[in-house]
């Protein structure tokens, strides 16, 4: 184990909740994997930031707006 991967391995440890329940769902954006999400600058520190990148949009859903 290097100190590279723990420190992208460590990033996951800091998604906001709505994002871990989405990925525990399999509801993320299309194109986010593993990968996405342990590269260097993956995971940005604001929770909002977070969600509005790595969530889906009610567009991305097939969900209208009314």
């Amino acid at each position: 184990m290097t100190a590279s991967y723990v420190t992208r391995v460590l990033r996951l440890a800091f998604l906001a909740p709505s994002v871990t329940q989405a990925i525990l769902a399999g509801r993320l954006r299309a194109g986010v994997s593993a990968a996405t999400l342990t590269a260097t600058g993956g995971v940005d520190a604001s929770w909002s930031a977070q969600e509005a990148r790595l969530l889906p949009t009610p567009a991305d859903a097939g969900i209208r707006r009314a």
